[in-house]
């Protein structure tokens, strides 16, 4: 029974991916297309090999066991199924309890309801629901690279190498994990708010409101990434806005204006969840650095010596909370082959962030229009502040990499854009190629 339905999903996942392919013929990276879901896939089914056999207690196998107990009571039950499906009630050891959770448990209750419809119908098989999370993950990846392009003309390579092959980055937003979920629900409404910013047509419409509502959906799983891209959103749109009804305004007077909004539209973001207002923020970011720390293997984490649950306390942790957020964990964390890996990406990223500094302070002007420019300190301000505040919410290093995910893509196209260190090495990497198939 179980090859029956490993052949069924194999051909009805083929499919999906052949129409995808027939769809995206037009695209500026269609080439890329079979190398990046390939890797993709690849890429889930190792994701479940690692922590099937080498760290035994994760998170995507307790998942998939909590899920089949959740799809069981389908099979036998389908009226009590529903109730919990849609009531939020944990079914407790063969009872039906309403049990009180903390909101980490609510939060993992609330991802295995949220995937069980999907996990029923790959036959409760943990590696075919996995091939197909990963799927989903990687259309809204590859959406997002698609529009970013078509919108922005960024370089190709860059953007490919940021959204499409950046392996820690696809490696942890793949499989069955709350990580591919977000991914996919992020990045398919950012892509949908960028087109319908630039193209406000009926369809645009639809699809941006079918977008907002897997955007709220994850709402209770990942809610500052939401919080962010809202804010994002809305300071991009207030640009427009501004440049519609205004259309002399300079470019100083628009960031003025931002800046005044700003407070704003970060006082409505607070609303997606309590944790976010004013008077909880820091106190719960420090409880969960804290608790971080306790169930920490020891040595494997950061330590942030003045960090206290208050705004001075938190201000001067940003510094060594930023450079671990984008180049952490580095070599002198390592301490196993997993970890040597990470740390040598980090080594390069860390290479590429300085090769594009240089570059930015030794050109003098650019040629960039307005649009563009808000565009990049909208992605810089997304970029550092999650950098900032995942870095100290999540002191491991292990849990670190993971929740990197929603903004690492975003860095490495900020770095590798028009760098030249980057370029360099994708010019080598196409005479290799070359050489190769013999056309040197």
């Amino acid at each position: 029974m179980e090859a029956i339905h490993y052949i069924i999903h194999f051909f009805i996942l083929t499919f999906l991916i052949l129409w995808f392919y027939r769809k995206n013929k037009s695209s500026q990276i269609k080439s890329f297309y079979w190398p990046a879901v390939v890797f993709k896939l690849l890429c889930g089914v190792l994701y479940g090999l690692l922590y099937k056999y080498v760290y035994l207690i994760n998170d995507t196998f307790s998942f998939y066991h909590s899920s089949l107990e959740l799809a069981n009571i389908a099979l036998t039950n389908l009226d009590e199924y529903i109730k919990v499906e849609f009531s939020g009630k944990a079914y407790h050891e063969g009872t039906m309890a309403e049990v009180v959770y903390n909101s980490s448990d609510y939060r993992y209750f609330y991802f295995v309801r949220l995937i069980n419809p999907l996990f029923i119908f790959c036959g409760m098989n943990y590696w075919i629901c996995s091939a197909y999370l990963s799927f989903l993950s990687f259309l809204a990846c590859w959406k997002l690279a698609n529009t970013l392009i078509k919108l922005y003309q960024l370089n190709t390579y860059s953007t490919v190498f940021a959204f499409l092959f950046f392996p820690s980055f696809v490696f942890s937003s793949c499989g069955l994990s709350k990580e591919s979920v977000t991914i996919a629900a992020l990045f398919y409404f950012i892509s949908e708010a960028l087109l319908l910013m630039h193209d406000p047509c009926i369809k645009n419409k639809v699809s941006f409101f079918i977008s907002l509502l897997f955007l709220l959906l994850i709402a209770k799983l990942k809610y500052y990434y939401v919080a962010m891209v809202l804010i994002c959103v809305a300071i991009l749109w207030l640009y427009l806005f501004l440049k519609k009804f205004f259309s002399r305004i300079s470019l100083q007077k628009i960031f003025l204006i931002i800046s005044l909004a700003l407070p704003v539209m970060i006082y409505f973001a607070s609303f997606i969840h309590p944790v976010l207002s004013y008077e909880r923020l820091l106190i719960f970011l420090h409880r969960n650095y804290i608790m971080m720390l306790l169930f920490s293997e020891k040595g494997h984490y950061y330590t942030y010596s003045l960090f206290t649950p208050d705004w001075k306390g938190f201000l001067l942790s940003v510094p060594e909370a930023l450079f671990n957020g984008l180049f952490g964990p580095m070599l002198w964390h390592a301490y196993n082959f997993f970890t040597y890996t990470y740390s040598m990406e980090n080594l390069i990223v860390f290479l590429f962030c300085s090769s594009s500094l240089i570059e930015l302070f030794r050109k003098h002007k650019y040629r960039i229009d307005d649009s563009t420019m808000i565009a990049y300190v909208v992605c810089v301000f997304y970029t550092l502040i999650l950098a900032v505040f995942m870095a100290l919410s999540a002191p491991n290093w292990g849990t670190l990499i993971r929740y990197k995910v929603a903004y690492m893509p975003f860095f490495i196209l900020l770095i590798t854009h028009s760098n030249p260190l980057f370029l360099f090495c994708v010019e080598k990497k196409n005479d290799l190629f070359d050489r190769k198939s013999g056309r040197i």
